[in-house]
């Protein structure tokens, strides 16, 4: 048989408008959004409804894309993973490919780069966490501690990295082994492992505060955290059991709308409104809006409660001296 068909070669991807396991991704401006096209990444113009471009190279399938929110070089810079567990950095404005990084050993399931856009942690199905450093295009370090298929990431912006202008040091995972890890980036341990939910973890979210972390799993609930920095850092594992958790549970949720698993999780602050919303996004067509109350409304909604049982306590009172 001729084979005449190598003398062809992929240009686009006709009629493909998302693959089923890929996620979405949009750039910070809310312009373009970014999907995966099989073994391509489609570039789209949400205002014309139209493709500008595509991202590809090789022929192994996208699994996962994410968008870089922050960076001085002003690039437009999205991570891809693919099936192979391979890490693609692509300029998607301009359609080049950045950096190619080699770290699982099977598909890619979850990316999150850090405030400053220099740290990338990719999550695999391979159950291992690998951190990279973008300027020295090189893998940092590898957390190793899941089971399963590692889901949700997200950086830990911590106080003391903020007044030192250092690397986050902290990093949160989830995994489809029913855990949520924090890692110390600096030691490259786990220094805490949080067994709270019962059905595989989905999504996580971190407020903007870095006070309160959400995590949503498999059931009708989102449980919530309270995250509190020791001042000491730097206390080896040997001591760890001595120091108070980082993460202290706070309650559950419940998601009255919400539809199959809780895909992803994003704090937001709309414009012209003064408080935190929660948004989720289950496996259904329901997206779920969740107001966020901070510490002075919240103690001003228990002071109020208070004062109404208080009040319907001595109604009862009075009617009992009354009979």
């Amino acid at each position: 048989m001729v084979k005449a068909y190598l003398r062809f070669e992929s240009d686009k991807a006709v009629g493909v408008v998302t693959s089923r396991e890929c996620n979405v991704a949009w750039d910070r401006t809310g312009r373009v959004a970014l999907t995966g096209c099989i073994e391509a990444v489609g570039i789209w113009n949400l205002r014309q409804g139209i493709q500008e471009r595509a991202l590809a190279k090789g022929s192994d399938r996208v699994t996962q894309i994410c968008v870089r929110e922050a960076g001085g070089d002003r690039k437009s810079v999205c991570a891809v993973g693919y099936v192979d567990g391979s890490v693609r950095l692509w300029d998607f404005q301009e359609g080049s490919l950045l950096q190619t990084l080699q770290g699982h050993r099977s598909a890619v399931s979850c990316f999150c780069f850090d405030k400053a856009g220099h740290l990338l942690a990719s999550g695999s199905n391979d159950t291992d966490i690998v951190l990279w450093d973008l300027v020295a295009e090189s893998g940092v370090a590898r957390l190793r501690g899941h089971v399963d298929q590692v889901t949700a990431m997200v950086f830990w912006e911590t106080s003391q990295a903020a007044a030192t202008g250092a690397s986050s040091a902290r990093l949160i995972s989830s995994s489809k082994d029913r855990l949520i890890r924090i890692w110390s980036l600096e030691m490259q341990i786990c220094v805490q492992a949080i067994a709270e939910h019962r059905v595989e973890v989905w999504s996580l979210a971190l407020n903007e505060s870095q006070t309160r972390l959400v995590a949503g799993s498999g059931d009708k609930f989102l449980r919530v955290w309270s995250l509190v920095e020791p001042e000491d850092t730097k206390t080896d594992a040997s001591q760890q059991g001595e120091r108070p958790p980082l993460a202290t549970f706070l309650g559950a949720v419940p998601r009255t709308e919400g539809q199959g698993n809780a895909q992803s999780l994003r704090f937001a602050r709309p414009k012209g409104v003064g408080f935190e919303v929660l948004l989720c996004q289950g496996s259904g067509k329901t997206l779920e809006v969740l107001r966020c109350f901070d510490d002075a409304e919240v103690r001003h909604r228990q002071k109020r409660r208070k004062r109404r049982v208080a009040a319907k306590q001595r109604k009862k009172g009075q009617t009992a001296d009354g009979e």
